[in-house]
């Protein structure tokens, strides 16, 4: 799996180069978050799933595993560019009310909460 990698403002950003997270890949997406955190020594990630159109049970397995390891170190996890149907399923979950959602990288960097814009 590939990623784009950034870092901005002490924001760690990785963006996956997929369509799809799903139980073919969803483990090596979470290793390889977890390896380029230890790496840079980043306690912030915002994950833009932009190009991500499709997820399943196991992709957010792997989400909720990133945040709360990155929760245990004091850190923080912000998830933005999400499909409509990416999006339904962090609301459907509900876990859109404990890992932010955005709209865009700039708002998930300056901390606005979807719908409080």
């Amino acid at each position: 799996m590939e990623f784009r990698v950034e870092e901005r403002g002490g924001t760690l950003i990785m963006s996956p180069r997929v369509s799809r997270i799903d139980v073919g890949n969803a483990q090596d997406f979470k290793g390889l978050v977890g390896k380029m955190l230890k790496e840079k020594g980043a306690k912030s990630l915002l994950l833009d799933l932009g190009e991500v159109e499709f997820m399943d049970s196991t992709a957010l397995g792997a989400i909720v595993a990133i945040f709360k390891g990155i929760k245990s170190e004091g850190g923080e996890l912000r998830i933005c560019g999400l499909s409509e149907l990416v999006k339904e399923l962090f609301e459907i979950t509900k876990l859109n009310s404990i890992i932010p959602l955005y709209e865009s990288r700039e708002s998930a960097l300056q901390g606005a909460r979807e719908g409080q814009e």
